[in-house]
Parts: C-alpha cells; sequence; structure tokens
C-alpha cells in the first residue's frame, strides 16, 4: 500500500518511482562544481560568512503565540507577574500584540509593534531609542533577555512592565508539554465526529491546523489538516478500536514502532513533526463545548470504559525523529568524533547487522581514539525493545521510551566486554539537526554547499536518496535560484523569486492576517522553513544534497543504470 495510506506502518519513507525516465547528468559536468565547500569561500566582498546560531522562528510557530484573539479574552491564561503571551488583535487590525501581566497581577498591559520602512520590528516607547528586529520572535526574545521595561502611560504616570515567563499556547502545551493520557478516541477533545467536509475550512484556520474525523458508519478515523492555504484529508485511516497503531518511519530498515491508542499515535506524530501524505500537523483544533454532540451517532457518544484519564505518560516520539538517532551506518566508527565525553549516547542502524545500535562514549582524552562501546536493542515477538543481556522485563513500545527509562532512573549499563559500568548522559545531535543550528548571512547563494549551476532540473534525481532531499539551482545565468526538492518520489521545482525582495526572503506565514516578517539570507530561509516545519510553495526540505557528495552519487546511479 502507499506510504501515505499506509494503515499497517504508517511509513513516510519515499523511493524512486519506477514509471520515470533515466536521467544521468555527464561526470564532466559535475567536476567542476563537487569540491566545493563553505571553508573554500571567498572572504571578499558580499561572499564574507558570517555564521548566526538558529534561524529566525517564524510568528506562528512561536510556543507562545496565541493566534488570533482578543485582549480580554486572552488576559484570563496570565497568571503571576511577568506572564506574557503574543497575539494578533482582532479589535485592532489584527497587529501582532505582547500581553504582559504587571507586578500586583492586576493589569496586562498591551503593547503592539509596529514596523519600520525596512520591514523590522519594534515596539514604541516614549524617550527610549527604538531597537528593531527582523522578526517578532526575536525582538520578544531581545526584550526578555536584556531586561526592557516596557511602559504605559496612566493617569500621567508610567506602569512598568518586564517579560519574565512565556505562556504557552494551551494547543502547543497539549501536544508537547504532556505525554497520552489514556483518553479513548471518542472522548479526544478534537475528534469532531461525522462533521460534514463543506465544515472543515471555518473549524481550520492556520497552516498546520488539524482535528479528527469519522470517514464512515464503521467509525474508521482520519486526520484532516489545513496546509498550505488548503483543506486537506490525510489518506491514513485509523482502525478506531484495533489497539495497534505503527508509528512513521523515514526508511525501511527503521524497526517498527507500535502503541496501543488512537491518542498516543496523534502526540507522538505531532511532536516528532512527522511529514505525513507532505503535511505536518502542529495543532490541535477542539470541538465546541455547544455543537459537540450535534454530529455524533451513538457509537460516538457510548461510554467507553477507559475513558477517564489517568496519569500522563511521557511525550514520546518515533524513532526517525529522535534528535540522537544518527540514522543508517556500515561503519560506525565513522561517528567516533562526534563523541567527546564520557556518557555521550547515540543511536544508529547497523546495515551489516541489521541491528539498531545504541552507542556510548567509555573513554576519551584528547589526541587518542575514542573508545565506544555498543549495545544490542533487541525486539521481541510483541514488538517490545529492550537492550540485550539487560533485563528483558524492562521492555518498551517505542525506543524512546526505552532510552528515556535509562537516561532518567540514571540506570548503569555494563559492557560485554568490560566490568566498568556506564550511564547515558548526553546525547550526541544528529548531522541534518547540527547543520540547521548554523545559518549563513551575507554571502551570494553560489557559497552555499547545497546550490547547483544545473539548467536540467530532472538531472538532480539521481543525486536524491530519500524524501525532502533538496537542493537549489541555477537553471540560467540571468535566473535566479530555484529550490529542488524530492516529493513523493518525484523532483519538484520551484522558483524563488516571488519572496525576494533586495537579497530578503519572506518567511512563510500560518495565516494571511499574520504580520509579513523577513530574514537577511536564502540560507535563513531555507533552515527557517526545515526546522520549523513551514511549506516553501507546499514542498517541504527536508536534507541537502551538498556538492561534494554529488560525483559520488552520479557515480553510482550510473552504474545500476549500466547494470
Amino acid at each position: 500500500m502507499d506510504l501515505f495510506g499506509s494503515l499497517s506502518t504508517g511509513d513516510t519513507y519515499g523511493g524512486d518511482s519506477e514509471t520515470d525516465e533515466p536521467q544521468t547528468a555527464s561526470l564532466q559536468s559535475l567536476m567542476s562544481t563537487s569540491s566545493s565547500d563553505l571553508s573554500t569561500a571567498s572572504t571578499e566582498g558580499t561572499n564574507e560568512l558570517i555564521v548566526l546560531e538558529t534561524p529566525q522562528c517564524p510568528i506562528s510557530e512561536l510556543s507562545f503565540y496565541h493566534g488570533l484573539g482578543s485582549r480580554n479574552a486572552l488576559r484570563a491564561r496570565l497568571i503571576k507577574a511577568g506572564d506574557f503571551l503574543l497575539f494578533c488583535d482582532v479589535e485592532h487590525d489584527c497587529k501582532p500584540s505582547l500581553l504582559v501581566l504587571n507586578y500586583n497581577c492586576c493589569f496586562a498591559g498591551v503593547f503592539v509593534f509596529e514596523q519600520d520602512e525596512q520591514g523590522k520590528f519594534f515596539i514604541q516607547q516614549a524617550k527610549q531609542p527604538n531597537a528593531s528586529f527582523p522578526t517578532i520572535g526575536e525582538a520578544v526574545r531581545n526584550y526578555k533577555h536584556s531586561g526592557t521595561m516596557l511602559q504605559v502611560r496612566t493617569s500621567g504616570s508610567f506602569d512598568l512592565y518586564i517579560l519574565v515567563r512565556e505562556v504557552d499556547n494551551p494547543q502547543y502545551e497539549q501536544m508537547h508539554s504532556y505525554g497520552a493520557k489514556g483518553i479513548h478516541w471518542t472522548y479526544l477533545p478534537f475528534y469532531h465526529g461525522h462533521l460534514p467536509h463543506d465544515q472543515l475550512s471555518s473549524r481550520l484556520e492556520r497552516n498546520g491546523d488539524f482535528l479528527l474525523l469519522a470517514a464512515n458508519d464503521q467509525h474508521l478515523l482520519r486526520l484532516c489538516v489545513r496546509w498550505n492555504g488548503t483543506v486537506k484529508i490525510l489518506k491514513i485511516k485509523l482502525q478506531p478500536n484495533s489497539g495497534h497503531y505503527c508509528l512513521p518511519r523515514t526508511n525501511k530498515l527503521q524497526p517498527i514502532e507500535i502503541v496501543s491508542s488512537v491518542e498516543e499515535y496523534v502526540k507522538a506524530v505531532v511532536a516528532g513533526r512527522c511529514v505525513l501524505d507532505n503535511c505536518i500537523l502542529k495543532r490541535p483544533i477542539n470541538c465546541p463545548v455547544v455543537p459537540r454532540w450535534q454530529y455524533r451517532c451513538y457509537e460516538c457518544c457510548i461510554h467507553a470504559t477507559d475513558c477517564h484519564q489517568g496519569v500522563p505518560k511521557i511525550s514520546l516520539r518515533p524513532l526517525c525523529s529522535l534528535p540522537y538517532y544518527l540514522g543508517e551506518k556500515w561503519d560506525p566508527y565513522e561517528l567516533r568524533d562526534r563523541f567527546v565525553s564520557i556518557g555521550d549516547y547515540g543511536i544508529y542502524f547497523s546495515t551489516s547487522t541489521k541491528r539498531l545500535i545504541l552507542v556510548v562514549c567509555h573513554k576519551f582524552k584528547a589526541q587518542r581514539p575514542t573508545y565506544m562501546v555498543f549495545f544490542n536493542i533487541a525486539q521481541t515477538e510483541d514488538n517490545m525493545f529492550h537492550l540485550e543481556r539487560h533485563s528483558p522485563t524492562r521492555s518498551f513500545n517505542t525506543v524512546s521510551e526505552l532510552i528515556d527509562f535509562y537516561v532518567d532512573n540514571r540506570i548503569k549499563l555494563v559492557p560485554r566486554s568490560l566490568h566498568a559500568s556506564i550511564r547515558l548522559l548526553k546525547p550526541v545531535e544528529n548531522d541534518d539537526i547540527l547543520r540547521n543550528e548554523r545559518v549563513v548571512q551575507s554571502c551570494h547563494p553560489e557559497v552555499l554547499p547545497y546550490f547547483f549551476t544545473l539548467e536540467q532540473p530532472g538531472a538532480c534525481k539521481y543525486m536524491f536518496e530519500r524524501e525532502g532531499d533538496f537542493m537549489l539551482i541555477q537553471r540560467t545565468e540571468d535566473s535566479g535560484p530555484s529550490l529542488c526538492v524530492l516529493a513523493k518520489g518525484q523532483v519538484k521545482v520551484v522558483d524563488l523569486s516571488s519572496v525576494e525582495r533586495n537579497g530578503h526572503y519572506l518567511l512563510p506565514r500560518g495565516h494571511i492576517a499574520e504580520p509579513v516578517e523577513w530574514v537577511d539570507s536564502l540560507d535563513e530561509f531555507i533552515k527557517s522553513s526545515i526546522v520549523h516545519g513551514m511549506p516553501i510553495f507546499g514542498l517541504l526540505p527536508g536534507r541537502p544534497v551538498l556538492r561534494d557528495s554529488k560525483l559520488q552519487r552520479v557515480r553510482r546511479s550510473t552504474f545500476k543504470t549500466r547494470n
């Protein structure tokens, strides 16, 4: 069955379409660009590299952004002095505003963000210089970390406010802060019963908003999401009472992880930012209380014995979205340089032994090889995961639960060849996360290691290995950069000139009423989309194809074609 409609596995890996015609690029044309790298970039003029720590976050992806609303309705969410949240004020032209609770918790000040001629944001303050910032998230972070005192003039005096604690959106908190509570699917707050399809658009307003529906009289459950400005019902179908739901995978080699409830499945998919049918689920939309029973049948209303909330489980994520999952490797010692202190740990799938491996740094000394120890992660007949040679009673449905158990309880592991024990202390993040944490500013696109000069986008196909692989290409000398992404086995190309203005790039928005935010470089634009799961003209870039790996991949694909 197609991966996006898979009922049995929920896999999200992609492959080459069998109907596509094979295309190859000449090795001579690739040699000229295969050795470029950031380290060899020119530092003269506009090619000077300025590296920032993280890409900018659009307003719609901030955890403390509460969407479109009124200040009176959101006031109740502020509890302690210094609590603050961000919203677009529907009573004042949807202007982005900051709501802050004062020192005695009696009044909440409202501070409206203004934009200067360059599109940067600031809060107007009397007798104070206005520092502007490229995004609202950057402005709020600066005001908080610098301890900026915000002023509101009342009755001839000034009330002072300071930002202390972000108040997360309840929708964000519901999905990311708590694990499953054992709620039956009929009692899930985002289950809308047999809601007619013509009413979906009015309930889903922002990109990533989703809800759960009953697809037919047999109550086959479907997820509905607003994505890229349109409402879409995902192909994945969930049997309501099967007690057997497989989490998404990005590769066939990854083991299948199974959870026992619809609630647990949805929360794991949201927390892991899994791509389902080229969409990402972000915010659950709860069913209104008044018409809740209007579109529910008898089975939707029947009292379930397990509908009561229990103690929340830990928040889990699929293996493919764990930050310390290091991918599929043949030689584990190529990871040696990533482990720099005792207790560093990560997980990889060994393509030689076909086993899932936990690797831990046991000894580390400068100028000497790192000593790593390995533990096989075994899977029982019931699809439970545990560490070999350790207590089989410590088995869990998912790998993330298994690792969290050993980390949180500080349980010592004893390697087979050593008598000394070791604890899991610090996860080693994978290459994709580390790559996206660094943003290159103030440079031409040609300097970026994933920029290629190609006239035929179809020649990119053999450069890609998995769903979401992307590169920037320039088809002609006079054209601007285009984004090339592998989506559902097909190479898709979009022109980026419409989101560029004088070297600045427009960040994607979750809603048309939200403010326009710009970033200063193409690299930051791409990485902001990756980190925060924002589509670029409907495409979701994932892993960049670097010029250094291009020649090797084309040689490999050419060899396969000849055979």
